[in-house]
């Protein structure tokens, strides 16, 4: 409840709604030469199908732990502050 308190929670909310990646990022990201020297073709093309999946099935964003969990921060944005 301190003032600094105050400042960090916002920041945390702003970090979030920066940081999570709309799930057409992720396509574009799993299509590029980076995913491929990073992930692998195979690891890649995995992302990709991935991706391309639960896009269809609607999701809007990726759907990785930290953008689950930035997500769930933008979700809560109004009750934190």
């Amino acid at each position: 409840g301190t003032e600094k308190q105050v400042e960090l929670t916002k920041q945390l909310v702003s970090v979030a709604e920066q940081n999570i990646a709309l799930i057409d990022e992720v396509i574009d990201y799993a299509r590029s030469e980076g995913a491929i020297q990073s992930l692998g073709e195979e690891g890649a093309a995995k992302l990709l199908q991935h991706a391309k999946d639960i896009k269809a099935e609607g999701a809007e964003f990726c759907d990785c732990d930290a953008c689950v969990a930035c997500k769930n921060i933008i979700d809560l944005k109004a009750e934190i502050g």
